[in-house]
C-alpha cells in the first residue's frame, strides 16, 4: 500500500483520526458503527454474523474498522517505514494495539480506538508502557466484576477472518503472554 504524504507515525495517526471511524464493514460491504446503529444488541449480532478482518487498503476505502482492522493498517505502515514494532492483544474487551520504538529509542503506544488512551504516548521502557496501560484499564474498570486480564504479543492475523475466528487466533498466543493482572469491570 502507498502512504502518500504519510512519513511519520504522527501523520498516520492524524489521518486515521480524521478519516477512519470505529466500526466494521460487513461481508455484504455495509458499514456499521455502534453509535450510528444505536442498538448494541443488533450491532453485536451483525458483528458476529458478518464481520471480516479487512486488508489495510479495504480499511482505507471503507473508512470503518475495529481495533484489529486499524492495527493491521498500522502494522503495514510501520513495516513499510522500517520501524521496530510489536502488536498486542488484551483480553479486556478483546482489544488490540501497536507499540513502536521511535528514533530516540522510546516505546510509543499508538492508540486510536480505546478512548482513555487515545494518542501517541512514549515511555522509556516497555515495562513503563505496560504499567501505564494496566493503570488506565484499572481506572476505567468498575467494581461489578473481577476478571483476569492477559496481554499477549501476536504477529499476523489472516485477512478475511470472521470475528470469532480472529479472537480464536488472538487467544492462541497464550505462550506470548507479556502481562497478566486482575481488573474489575462491568
Amino acid at each position: 500500500m502507498n502512504y502518500i504524504n504519510m512519513n511519520k507515525p504522527e501523520d498516520l495517526y492524524l489521518y486515521m483520526k480524521k478519516y477512519i471511524k470505529y466500526g466494521f464493514t460487513s461481508l455484504d460491504n455495509k458499514c456499521y458503527s455502534r453509535k450510528e446503529l444505536n442498538d448494541d444488541k443488533l450491532y453485536d449480532k451483525i458483528l458476529l454474523e458478518s464481520y471480516f478482518l479487512q486488508r489495510p487498503e479495504q480499511l482505507i476505502d471503507n473508512k470503518y474498522g475495529l481495533c484489529t482492522d486499524q492495527v493491521e493498517l498500522e502494522r503495514d505502515f510501520f513495516k513499510q517505514q522500517g520501524y521496530e514494532f510489536k502488536t498486542f492483544y488484551s483480553t479486556y474487551h478483546n482489544h488490540t494495539f501497536l507499540v513502536y520504538k521511535n528514533e530516540e529509542g522510546k516505546y510509543v503506544l499508538f492508540e486510536r480506538t480505546y478512548k482513555p488512551m487515545n494518542g501517541l504516548k512514549s515511555f522509556n521502557s516497555i515495562d513503563k508502557l505496560f504499567d501505564y496501560y494496566k493503570a488506565i484499564q484499572q481506572v476505567v474498570c468498575s467494581d461489578d466484576k473481577v476478571e483476569k486480564v492477559k496481554i499477549m504479543e501476536y504477529s499476523n492475523l489472516e485477512y478475511g477472518t470472521s470475528f470469532n475466528e480472529m479472537i480464536r487466533q488472538l487467544k492462541s498466543n497464550e505462550k506470548n503472554k507479556v502481562l497478566e493482572y486482575k481488573c474489575r469491570y462491568k
